[in-house]
């Protein structure tokens, strides 16, 4: 995957794009610039589970236990695949990709007061120019948005946020909220930079495999219980999510941590 990069700087100091035409008098030579284009390599990574149903279970459940078993893995995995997209921890060679906050740029919070708030909204803001980013948003945790929607102007009482809330911004910028996010931190990210690979999920069953019954089974094979589906009249539904992500140039992710709103 490719994306273009810039700015660069035009003679006069001006920031302009690799590929940003001039002026030209008449019968003079047009410029002739080089684009630049950032990279990402999305190696297949995937995410996996395997639950248990006894047929005992399975034959008087008033619902289609399948069905409902195979809608929580979904559920909990969107859930967790959250938690791994947004994390600090490096790739890890054939298992996964970094999570989006490893080599991010990061600023502390300048503190809780309207100036100070301003102060750290501003500092996102000023990332994504810098950065020209395309397509920028704001990822926080709900109870931050709330949070920020009572802060009031001093002496005054006026709800400082509420009207760029509920026009769906924050210092201009789009916001998206997750239960997930980190609620002491504020995302900054240039989306037109980050690319996700996700393929279709999918689910198998079996009644005749033998499991070793661990939640860690590379560590605990050969130290836990195994299991014959066959000899105890049991099901597995096993779910796999082939899934990657990656960003094509620097800067693309930033945060304030230590938000206390």
């Amino acid at each position: 995957m490719t994306r273009r990069q810039g700015p660069e700087t035009a003679r006069d100091g001006r920031k302009t794009g690799y590929l940003a035409a001039d002026w030209v008098t008449e019968g003079s030579l047009i410029p002739v610039k080089q684009g630049m284009v950032g990279t990402a390599l999305l190696n297949r990574f995937k995410v996996g589970v395997i639950t248990t149903i006894t047929e005992d279970i399975k034959r008087v459940s008033a619902v289609d236990l399948v069905a409902t078993i195979e809608g929580s893995i979904i559920e909990d995995c969107a859930a967790a695949l959250d938690q791994f997209f947004f994390d600090a921890e490096a790739a890890t060679a054939h298992v996964r990709p970094a999570g989006m906050m490893n080599g991010a740029t990061t600023q502390v919070s300048a503190g809780a007061s309207i100036e100070q708030i301003n102060t750290d909204l501003k500092w996102l803001l000023q990332q994504m120019l810098t950065i020209r980013a395309r397509k920028p948003v704001l990822i926080l945790h709900p109870l931050t948005l709330a949070a920020l929607s009572m802060v009031t102007t001093t002496g005054t009482g006026v709800y400082a946020f509420k009207a760029d809330i509920a026009a769906g911004k924050l210092a201009g910028l789009p916001f998206i909220t997750s239960d997930l996010a980190d609620p002491i931190q504020i995302i900054a990210m240039d989306a037109d930079s980050v690319f996700i690979g996700l393929d279709l999920p999918e689910f198998d069953a079996s009644s005749e495999a033998m499991l070793v019954m661990g939640d860690d089974p590379e560590a605990d094979e050969g130290t836990v219980q195994t299991r014959s589906l066959f000899q105890t009249w049991t099901s597995a539904v096993r779910f796999i999510q082939p899934v990657s992500w990656g960003t094509t140039r620097a800067g693309a992710v930033v945060a304030i941590t230590g938000v206390d709103y």
